[in-house]
């Protein structure tokens, strides 16, 4: 029956033969009186009614929760319909860094080779040690920018570790032009005449000019082979065995490796450090580009441009959520911790970024750093030592348990406690990146724990919309209200556009010289009366500039020789100033910028009167709203290239 893999595991052949144990009643609580017997002897008049919570909490929850999943898939689709391959590459240099995903409670969420399976990379991928871009050995694959990884790629990848030594000493020859490939510094203090250098100055292209118009011709470098890699070895303790130095997946930075070094740790095994392009990070201005995106995973090649990779995604993780519920009757109501009450109130609760979760909350280390005490007395009290020696008090809240230890490193976002973490905390703390990775470590966990394998990029594509706005704080020289939520790639738009037209100050000062004004210019005098500063028809003087820079005209519009209008920029303009948000999926549906999805979301009347005080647009941009209006959607033949 075991072996057959048709129905039935050890734990049923266990409650066959040996004894059916202890049960879990509907909430979850284990309750205290075992059930002695088994099917085979058969159960007494009381067993059989502490047995019978499984079947019916099965029962009941077939029937009430199966429509909970739906209405998360409702919620799901609304969020990212709109969200279609739109470019074939937005050329951003931004990326996730792999790793392996483990959850707040230490469970293994996901390896690597998953992680990285049907992704592109965002940067190089460095040997560590020498510094050449990675190369496979067995197919001759250069592991560079742009590179998709396929299944062969992936293993490659997350088994190759090195040994590495922490610092070698070395001459170096000034003659040669070439700057060392690894991080390196001066090994002592090097006198040039008119200033010193001092040693562990980092050796840059600026120390390297100094040193060559001293006409010094070699020097005394120490080389750090292993900044810049990633730990591969579980925990490296200090010489006592007292403190952590390192411990697996973290990042070694220069700190890192000096403190291996003040240890004598000779070398360690590391890996290489690898981003991946992630649709979290990508920069189309809608939808998501097809680099950003990987693979199709439905023929395992690069996705194509149109294909609506929204509702792929939101269905890929609503359709097991009816498997999640039904799963509880499964387990009979044997007393596990993964019993099913964890499972889709967990991913709701997650998705709607519940201000109030169910779980007590935890806390979490927001820099890293290694912990120096806990103290026992109530309230309790953990204390984390950063790397430049900064004491960090952490107070535990009294329903929860502290599960670091004295001299155990620790790093930003690590839970020092149980309980759940609030994901608004995250964001305001330790920044967009951390949030995004807690949301998926924790959704992803619920599915792995029941056995359904969702790939990474699904649930990156809906935490990418809730991620997806910011609040504008001061709107500096633009047309944003303070409060206004606005996507963060129109606003990462407009600052770029202002700074680029801020570099280019000086030369349309010297353009506008001698061209006609399109416009009359009004201004404010000392007196706050607005009078007319200049006509329209008139020439631009260096008199006529002087006088608008001195009242802050920062554009003017004047006709070119070609008799066509265009905007000049003569002053310089303030950037927007914002915080980014975090909004639940409902919250990011009815937020959308076209009105007729989200009036056929929820909250109609709300919507729509919303919409006629604003005089709104709906440009028609999603899919939904084309249907709406019975037009051709705008994802696969509907795609207009």
């Amino acid at each position: 029956m075991v072996d057959s893999g048709a129905r039935g595991n050890k734990d049923q052949l266990k409650q066959l033969s040996g004894m059916r144990g202890l049960m879990a009643d509907p909430s979850g609580r284990t309750i205290e009186i075992p059930i002695l017997s088994n099917f085979r002897e058969g159960l007494s008049v009381l067993e059989f009614f502490i047995s019978t919570h499984g079947a019916r909490k099965g029962s009941a929850d077939t029937a009430l929760r199966t429509s909970s999943a739906g209405y998360l898939t409702r919620r799901l689709v609304d969020v990212v319909q709109s969200v279609v391959i739109t470019q074939p590459d937005c050329g951003t240099h931004e990326g996730v860094r792999a790793a392996i995903l483990k959850s707040s409670d230490n469970f293994v969420v996901e390896k690597i080779e998953d992680f990285i399976f049907g992704r592109v990379l965002a940067k190089d991928v460095y040997e560590p040690g020498t510094g050449n871009i990675l190369v496979n050995p067995e197919t001759g694959k250069v592991y560079q920018r742009d590179t998709v990884i396929l299944d062969d790629d992936a293993k490659f990848l997350s088994n190759y570790k090195k040994r590495v030594p922490v610092v070698e000493e070395k001459v170096l020859d000034l003659s040669d032009i070439n700057i060392p490939e690894v991080y390196a510094e001066l090994a002592e203090d090097v006198d040039l005449g008119t200033e010193v250098l001092p040693s562990e100055s980092e050796l840059n292209w600026e120390v390297i000019k100094k040193l060559r118009e001293s006409r010094v011709k070699s020097v005394k470098v120490k080389l750090y082979p292993i900044v810049g890699s990633v730990v591969a070895e579980e925990v490296i303790w200090d010489k006592e065995r007292k403190k952590q130095l390192a411990v697996e997946e973290e990042q070694i930075d220069v700190t890192v490796a000096k403190m291996l070094e003040e240890n004598n740790i000779d070398s360690i095994v590391v890996r290489p450090e690898i981003y991946v392009r992630s649709p979290l990070t990508c920069e189309a201005e809608h939808g998501v580009c097809a680099k950003c995106y990987g693979l199709d995973l439905s023929n395992h090649k690069v996705v194509s441009v149109g294909e609506s990779v929204g509702i792929v995604a939101a269905q890929s993780i609503g359709e097991p959520g009816t498997q999640l519920t039904m799963r509880t009757f499964h387990t009979g109501g044997i007393a596990t911790t993964a019993d099913i009450t964890q499972g889709l109130p967990r991913v709701e609760e997650l998705f709607e970024a519940r201000k109030k979760t169910k779980d007590p909350e935890g806390i979490f280390s927001k820099v890293k750093g290694v912990v120096v005490d806990i103290s026992q007395d109530e309230p309790k009290k953990i204390y984390v030592q950063d790397e430049l020696g900064t004491i960090h008090e952490y107070v535990v809240p009294s329903r929860v348990r502290v599960n670091v230890t004295i001299g155990q490193k620790v790093l930003p976002g690590q839970s020092l406690t149980t309980g759940s973490l609030k994901v608004r905390k995250i964001l305001e703390e330790l920044g967009v990146e951390d949030t995004a990775m807690y949301l998926l470590r924790e959704i992803k966990k619920v599915y792995v724990q029941q056995g359904v394998d969702i790939h990474d990029k699904h649930f990156e594509l809906i935490i990418r919309q809730m991620l997806n706005k910011a609040e504008v704080i001061e709107p500096g020289d633009t047309d944003f209200l303070p409060g206004d939520l606005v996507p963060i790639t129109i606003l990462n738009k407009v600052n770029r556009e202002i700074m680029e037209g801020n570099a280019n100050i000086e030369l349309n000062r010297k353009r506008v010289i001698g061209k006609v004004l399109a416009k009359h210019i009004l201004i404010k005098n000392e007196e706050g009366q607005v009078v007319e500063l200049a006509k329209e028809g008139e020439e631009i003087t260096e008199e006529l500039l002087e006088q608008l820079i001195k009242y802050n005209v920062k554009d003017i519009l004047v006709i070119n020789h070609d008799k066509e209008r265009e905007v000049y920029q003569i002053m310089p303009k303030e950037t927007v100033k914002y915080r980014r948000k975090l909004l639940r999926i409902t919250q990011a549906s009815l937020e959308y910028e076209g009105w007729l999805s989200a009036a056929s979301f929820q909250q109609t009347q709300q919507v729509l009167t919303d919409a006629a005080i604003k005089g709104a647009v709906d440009y028609l941009k999603g899919l939904k709203e084309n249907v709406i209006v019975g037009q051709l959607i705008p994802a696969g033949t509907g795609f207009e290239i």
